[in-house]
């Protein structure tokens, strides 16, 4: 069994880049929507390239937790996704939760099978699983 390569990210439009920017610095294979696609894009489109591309989406778009077509798309396409949990959080104050929750994302995109979704606390420090049915 050949060792599976590290996770990809792809960081979606209500995320700044500057998050990009930090996460690359500590090593993440990530990219920012908007080196892929126009901002504007069709979220079908946005997970066909996430799909397409092997990575994980990463945004703070909690909207999830009650949009059943969303849940569906990320089963339909077969992605893992990360959201950040919290609300009126600032950018600093986002990256900051990001960084902390790196090495969990990491370890839950390595390991988990997809689809999946997961919830980064407004701290960082745990991740819980959201169920996608």
């Amino acid at each position: 069994m050949k060792p599976s390569s590290p996770p990809r990210f792809l960081v979606d439009h209500n995320l700044s880049p500057e998050l990009v920017t930090v996460l690359k610095a500590m090593g993440l294979d990530v990219v920012h929507l908007t080196e892929r696609l126009p901002q504007d894009a069709d979220d079908c489109l946005v997970f066909q390239t996430i799909a397409s591309e092997g990575r994980c989406l990463l945004t703070r778009d909690l909207a999830i937790r009650s949009n059943q077509r969303l849940r569906h798309a990320i089963r339909d396409y077969d992605i893992g996704a990360f959201f950040l949990g919290g609300k009126n959080r600032s950018g600093r104050e986002l990256i900051v939760q990001a960084v902390k929750a790196a090495t969990l994302m990491e370890e839950k995109a390595a390991s988990a099978k997809r689809p999946f979704a997961f919830i980064v606390s407004p701290g960082g420090g745990t991740i819980e699983r959201l169920e996608l049915d």
